[in-house]
């Protein structure tokens, strides 16, 4: 795949079935690929936490939406809360944006947000 010059890679887990020594070579490697030949990579990759090490930009999918979510400090300083930022696409084109937040380590959400995006000229 490599020798036409590429300029878009996608991997399907490809760390996958290797030994940590084999992946961290083909972490390697595919950094270097990015660097030195100017090539965009897109991976699918279970091992999350080194896809996010060679990543520009990393997106997390959970049961087909993409989610976004993490810790921070409370507004009124009572410790942190949990925040939660999912977006999930229509049949319509347009993607529904939810953002909710958790005071209780994730138990019960409160929604701060609840918004619809639709390309522009889109009718409903």
């Amino acid at each position: 795949a490599l020798m036409q010059k590429p300029k878009l890679l996608m991997l399907d887990e490809p760390s996958l079935g290797l030994s940590p020594k084999l992946q961290k070579d083909f972490f390697k490697t595919i950094l270097k690929l990015r660097k030195d030949d100017h090539l965009t990579i897109l991976i699918v990759e279970q091992n999350a936490k080194k896809a996010i090490e060679i990543a520009d930009r990393t997106y997390l999918l959970e049961d087909g939406k993409m989610v976004l979510s993490g810790e921070r400090p409370s507004r009124d300083g009572s410790g942190t809360s949990l925040h939660r930022i999912t977006w999930t696409p229509r049949e319509d084109g347009a993607v529904r944006q939810l953002w909710e937040v958790s005071k209780d380590n994730g138990s019960n959400w409160s929604v701060l947000f609840d918004g619809l995006y639709e390309k522009q000229g889109q009718e409903r």
